[in-house]
């Protein structure tokens, strides 16, 4: 298997922004049909979900989240055909869906590694709007690089110092991204604590920001479903994301 991510790292690492794109179509809609097809009530009573087999991944097709105050649902599905996982989110006036696309299936059942990035690239559609974040891998299949795309122009950042699992451990915003985008985009450092199941981005605000560091910590069950992102900072701790899966759908290699 390739090193290749769940769409969640991309979208709290580089802040997805207002790109806009005329393709209506760039959501595969055959895979938001199955989402609503395969994902059952939100009502139904809590399943047990159960470790996937050697060489499988158990990904949640339905899930009750919470947004900050408002409670709404996720529904997701992989479809082994094109290796693509789409989810589509609904909570208040937020109706969002992503597409994450992997070069195979294997790359898809990598990404249950906590924090590994296995995706080529995600699409975000919300509110009329398309953000598209792409990923770049050296040979030994390590993601060296994201770009997203923005309408003042793109977010790039470089990533390194890598673990033993080819985890990077900094990302760093190239020159151009600093200069146009300042404080939204610092250096961050990247932790992974494997024995709680979390992922810590480090945001490191330059002093000339004149504002205090802050992480984003995203929580993972043992089968690499996310349950929660919390921002810790000098003000305390705020939940941003909370998810409760009710519902699996297992790809195999």
């Amino acid at each position: 298997m390739r090193l290749r991510h769940t769409p969640a790292l991309l979208g709290l690492l580089v802040p997805m922004g207002t790109f806009a794109c005329s393709d209506a179509n760039i959501v595969n809609p055959r895979l938001v049909d199955l989402i609503e097809h395969n994902a059952g009530p939100m009502n139904s009573p809590m399943t047990e979900l159960s470790a996937a087999p050697e060489g499988c991944r158990s990904v949640a097709s339905a899930s009750a989240v919470r947004l900050g105050g408002t409670t709404g649902d996720m529904r997701c599905n992989f479809d082994e055909a094109t290796a693509q996982l789409a989810c589509r989110t609904a909570a208040g006036d937020l109706s969002q869906t992503t597409t994450s696309e992997f070069a195979s299936v294997s790359d898809f059942v990598e990404a249950a590694i906590l924090g590994k990035v296995t995706s080529l690239r995600e699409v975000r559609q919300e509110g009329g709007t398309t953000s598209i974040v792409s990923h770049e891998f050296d040979e030994l299949g390590r993601l060296v690089k994201s770009s997203e795309e923005r309408a003042l122009g793109n977010v790039v950042y470089s990533y390194g110092d890598f673990d033993a699992l080819g985890r990077p451990q900094s990302a760093q915003p190239n020159a151009a991204t600093r200069a146009t985008f300042g404080c939204d985009a610092p250096p961050l450092s990247i932790e992974y604590s494997d024995e709680v199941g979390t992922v810590a981005f480090h945001h490191l605000l330059p002093s000339a920001c004149g504002s205090a560091d802050f992480s984003l910590v995203e929580y993972y069950d043992l089968l690499g479903n996310r349950v929660r992102v919390e921002r810790d900072g000098a003000d305390g701790s705020e939940t941003r994301f909370e998810a409760s899966a009710l519902s699996a759908q297992v790809a195999c290699e």
